[in-house]
Protein backbone atom coordinates (compact mmCIF):
# COMPACT_ATOMS: atom_id res chain seq x y z
CA UNK A 1 0.00 0.00 0.00
CA UNK A 2 1.32 3.20 -0.98
CA UNK A 3 0.81 6.43 0.76
CA UNK A 4 1.07 10.20 -0.63
CA UNK A 5 3.32 12.03 1.50
CA UNK A 6 3.05 15.26 -0.68
CA UNK A 7 -0.20 15.53 1.00
CA UNK A 8 -0.46 17.51 4.65
CA UNK A 9 0.35 14.88 6.45
CA UNK A 10 1.49 11.06 6.05
CA UNK A 11 -0.97 8.65 6.51
CA UNK A 12 0.74 5.85 9.09
CA UNK A 13 -0.66 1.92 8.37
CA UNK A 14 -2.46 2.28 11.82
CA UNK A 15 -5.22 4.70 10.21
CA UNK A 16 -3.44 7.69 12.12
CA UNK A 17 -2.36 10.95 10.20
CA UNK A 18 0.69 12.62 11.47
CA UNK A 19 1.36 16.04 10.18
CA UNK A 20 4.69 16.32 8.56
CA UNK A 21 7.95 16.95 10.24
CA UNK A 22 6.13 16.95 13.68
CA UNK A 23 6.84 12.91 14.93
CA UNK A 24 9.63 12.71 17.17
CA UNK A 25 12.00 9.37 16.54
CA UNK A 26 10.85 8.55 20.17
CA UNK A 27 7.64 8.48 19.07
CA UNK A 28 8.02 6.61 16.12
CA UNK A 29 9.71 3.39 17.89
CA UNK A 30 7.17 3.50 20.58
CA UNK A 31 4.34 3.26 18.12
CA UNK A 32 6.41 0.60 16.06
CA UNK A 33 7.19 -1.19 19.13
CA UNK A 34 3.18 -0.82 19.86
CA UNK A 35 2.35 -2.69 16.78
CA UNK A 36 4.94 -5.49 16.79
CA UNK A 37 3.81 -6.25 20.35
CA UNK A 38 -0.03 -6.25 18.72
CA UNK A 39 1.06 -8.13 16.21
CA UNK A 40 2.76 -10.99 18.46
CA UNK A 41 -0.51 -11.07 20.80
CA UNK A 42 -2.83 -11.47 17.65
CA UNK A 43 -0.90 -14.47 15.99
CA UNK A 44 -0.43 -16.60 19.70
CA UNK A 45 -4.06 -15.74 19.71
CA UNK A 46 -4.37 -17.70 16.78
CA UNK A 47 -2.05 -19.87 17.48
CA UNK A 48 -4.17 -21.07 20.56
CA UNK A 49 -7.26 -20.88 18.26
CA UNK A 50 -5.49 -23.60 16.09
CA UNK A 51 -3.98 -25.37 18.94
CA UNK A 52 -7.36 -26.12 20.84
CA UNK A 53 -9.36 -27.25 17.54
CA UNK A 54 -6.69 -29.42 16.19
CA UNK A 55 -4.88 -31.13 19.08
CA UNK A 56 -4.91 -35.12 20.04
CA UNK A 57 -5.99 -34.19 23.36
CA UNK A 58 -8.22 -32.07 25.30
CA UNK A 59 -8.21 -30.64 29.07
CA UNK A 60 -8.27 -33.24 31.50
CA UNK A 61 -7.11 -36.07 29.64
CA UNK A 62 -4.59 -38.58 31.60
CA UNK A 63 -1.29 -38.59 29.38
CA UNK A 64 2.05 -40.36 30.02
CA UNK A 65 4.63 -38.14 28.80
CA UNK A 66 8.04 -38.69 27.68
CA UNK A 67 10.03 -35.40 28.60
CA UNK A 68 13.94 -36.91 28.56
CA UNK A 69 13.76 -37.64 32.03
CA UNK A 70 13.73 -41.60 33.19
CA UNK A 71 12.08 -40.24 36.31
CA UNK A 72 8.96 -38.53 34.45
CA UNK A 73 8.54 -40.97 31.59
CA UNK A 74 6.12 -43.67 33.42
CA UNK A 75 4.40 -41.39 35.76
CA UNK A 76 0.68 -40.22 34.77
CA UNK A 77 -0.16 -36.62 33.67
CA UNK A 78 -3.04 -34.66 33.56
CA UNK A 79 -3.38 -31.93 31.09
CA UNK A 80 -4.45 -28.64 32.57
CA UNK A 81 -3.93 -26.39 29.59
CA UNK A 82 -3.54 -26.57 25.97
CA UNK A 83 -2.26 -23.96 23.96
CA UNK A 84 -0.65 -22.81 20.67
CA UNK A 85 2.98 -21.12 19.78
CA UNK A 86 3.58 -18.93 16.98
CA UNK A 87 7.16 -18.24 17.99
CA UNK A 88 7.47 -22.10 17.58
CA UNK A 89 6.37 -23.16 14.29
CA UNK A 90 6.10 -26.47 12.82
CA UNK A 91 8.28 -27.33 9.55
CA UNK A 92 4.76 -27.60 7.61
CA UNK A 93 4.18 -23.55 8.86
CA UNK A 94 1.48 -24.16 11.36
CA UNK A 95 2.06 -23.32 15.07
CA UNK A 96 3.25 -25.85 17.24
CA UNK A 97 0.68 -27.50 20.01
CA UNK A 98 1.74 -27.07 23.04
CA UNK A 99 0.53 -28.43 26.85
CA UNK A 100 0.90 -27.84 30.23
CA UNK A 101 0.52 -30.96 32.51
CA UNK A 102 0.95 -31.62 35.72
CA UNK A 103 1.95 -35.09 36.92
CA UNK A 104 0.15 -36.81 39.93
CA UNK A 105 3.35 -37.98 41.94
CA UNK A 106 5.34 -33.76 42.29
CA UNK A 107 2.30 -32.05 41.24
CA UNK A 108 5.01 -29.91 39.39
CA UNK A 109 4.08 -28.57 36.12
CA UNK A 110 5.79 -28.82 32.72
CA UNK A 111 5.34 -27.31 29.27
CA UNK A 112 5.58 -30.16 26.85
CA UNK A 113 5.15 -30.10 23.11
CA UNK A 114 2.55 -32.35 21.16
CA UNK A 115 5.30 -34.79 20.13
CA UNK A 116 6.64 -35.82 23.42
CA UNK A 117 3.23 -37.47 24.70
CA UNK A 118 3.66 -40.72 24.61
CA UNK A 119 0.28 -42.02 24.69
CA UNK A 120 -3.49 -41.32 26.42
CA UNK A 121 -4.11 -43.25 29.55
CA UNK A 122 -7.54 -42.64 29.65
Amino acid sequence: MKYDTRQIGIKFPDGLLVEKCKMTLDELTSRRLALGNKYREDMNDLATEYAVRNSKFRVGDIVKVGIGSPIYEDIPCEIIEVFGSYKAMMAQGRPAIMYVVQDYNYRECHKVAQDQIVCKLS
